[in-house]
């Protein structure tokens, strides 16, 4: 579709919104709101190899994840809430909040891979988590952001902790079949392959030293994808959900 045919669902959108009362949207509104702070995920600790930037591209706003652990700083949950219920009706504004001129404050996003279908989900690069939860509140059909596209199949992961045992995970993803393979290119800096995006979720984080840390964080990141997806739960291996997660790092070569 075109600019002008999205730009006309919001305003018709919009227009429908408007025109409820407000005690008959409160509570779909407050769900929708709800919905985006408990499904959000970590953010994954590898970055595309390749990517471009496009501004203006046209995605449903469901697909944008809030990054857990976040802390609304500028605006409380109630405060969007309340927002998003003043606003639901003024499109032009709404629509002046996602790409608007050149060097502005617009919605930046990253694009990374699905854990399980081929559909693509978006976190907030730079700024948007606010917005997006108004966006997401009020159940814009569409929204248009500048999107950093992954352009690649290889993934970098810079890791500065527990390399070991980093390294450990790294060979039971491959024995598991969640990454083709990996190349070590220096002390901290792998490259990986991905077989599926299952796989670029469930890395650690960057700095953990800790082995008891490690296995925290990974194991948060598969609960948190399990709420997100609780019909794909069956697609996770079952070495990663199991309680011996740490003795099949530990014998992986």
């Amino acid at each position: 579709m075109k600019n002008k045919q999205y730009i006309e669902m919001i305003k018709n959108y919009c227009i429908a919104e408007d025109k409820k009362k407000i005690d008959d949207i409160k509570g779909e509104y407050q769900e929708r709101l709800d919905n985006y702070i408990y499904y959000s995920l970590y953010m994954p600790s590898c970055a595309n190899c390749s990517t471009i930037e496009i501004d203006g591209l046209w995605i449903e706003p469901y697909k944008i994840i809030l990054s857990n652990g976040f802390e609304f700083y500028h605006h409380s949950p109630k405060e969007i809430f309340e927002y998003s219920i003043k606003k639901r009706g003024d499109y032009e504004f709404l629509i002046s909040q996602m790409n608007s001129e050149p060097h502005t404050n617009i919605l930046d996003l990253k694009e990374y891979p699905s854990p399980f279908t081929q559909d693509k989900l978006y976190m907030v690069r730079l700024n948007g988590n606010h917005r997006t939860g108004v966006f997401r509140t009020i159940g814009l059909p569409f929204v248009t952001a500048r999107i950093e596209k992954s352009n690649s199949n290889k993934w970098t992961y810079l890791v500065g902790g527990n390399i070991w045992f980093v390294e450990k995970f790294l060979n039971l993803l491959v024995k598991i079949k969640l990454i083709e393979n990996y190349e070590r290119r220096n002390s901290k800096k792998y490259i990986i392959i991905p077989k599926t995006g299952l796989a670029i979720w469930i890395l650690p984080g960057n700095y953990c030293i800790s082995i008891v840390k490690i296995l925290k964080d990974i194991r948060t990141r598969i609960r948190l994808i399990e709420n997100l997806y609780p019909d794909y739960k069956n697609k996770i291996p079952k070495k990663l959900r199991s309680k011996l997660l740490l003795l099949y790092i530990l014998i992986s070569k």
